[in-house]
C-alpha cells in the first residue's frame, strides 16, 4: 500500500462525485484530492460559490478553530505571550460567530438560513430536502433544497460584497 493510497478518499465518496480529479505534484508523485463543495457540484456561479465559501470559513472558525496554542514543534514562551495568543484565538472566534449571525440575519428567510446551516454542518442534499424542507420523496427533497441552496448563496454573495446589490432591494 502507498502513501497515496492512504490519503485517498475512499472509492465510494471518488464515485459520489464529491472530490475533483486529483492534482500531480510536478516534484513528486504525490496527487492531491480536492473537496468540492456542494454549491460548485451544483454548478453555481462562481461569485456565488465565493460567497459560499466565505460564510463556511467563518463558521469553520466560529466552531472548529483549534484551542491549541503552539503548533507542532514551535516552542512558546512563558508568560503574557502564551495569554495574549489564547486571548487573540478567542477573539477571532467571537468575530467569526458575529460574522455568522450577520449572514445569517442578512439572508432574511429562516427557513433558508436553517438550510445553509445544515449544509455546512454536512449534511447531504437528500437529507437537507427531507428534515429541514419537509419533503418526502427524494427528487422533490433534492430539488427544493438545491434551490434552498441557490437562495441562500445569492443572499450570501451579496453579504460578502461578490454581488453587487440589484437596484431597488431593500
Amino acid at each position: 500500500m502507498s502513501l497515496t493510497d492512504i490519503i485517498a478518499p475512499t472509492i465510494e465518496r471518488q464515485r459520489k462525485g464529491s472530490f475533483a480529479k486529483p492534482d500531480v505534484s510536478r516534484n513528486r508523485d504525490v496527487r492531491a484530492w480536492r473537496d468540492v463543495s456542494v454549491p460548485e457540484r451544483m454548478g453555481l456561479d462562481k461569485e456565488l460559490q465565493n460567497g459560499w465559501d466565505d460564510f463556511e470559513r467563518d463558521w469553520l472558525v466560529s466552531q472548529r478553530e483549534p484551542a491549541s496554542i503552539g503548533g507542532y514543534g514551535e516552542r512558546m514562551p512563558s508568560g503574557d505571550d502564551v495569554h495574549g495568543k489564547a486571548a487573540r484565538i478567542a477573539d477571532a472566534r467571537i468575530e467569526a460567530d458575529r460574522a455568522v449571525k450577520r449572514a445569517l440575519a442578512d439572508i432574511g428567510d429562516p427557513t433558508t438560513a436553517d438550510v445553509l446551516l445544515a449544509l455546512v454542518a454536512g449534511l447531504d442534499v437528500e437529507a437537507i430536502g427531507r428534515t429541514v424542507l419537509g419533503r418526502s420523496n427524494s427528487p422533490q427533497a433534492r430539488a427544493a433544497a438545491q434551490e434552498r441552496i441557490a437562495m441562500g448563496c445569492r443572499q450570501l454573495a451579496i453579504h460578502y460584497g461578490h454581488v453587487c446589490r440589484p437596484r431597488g432591494d431593500p
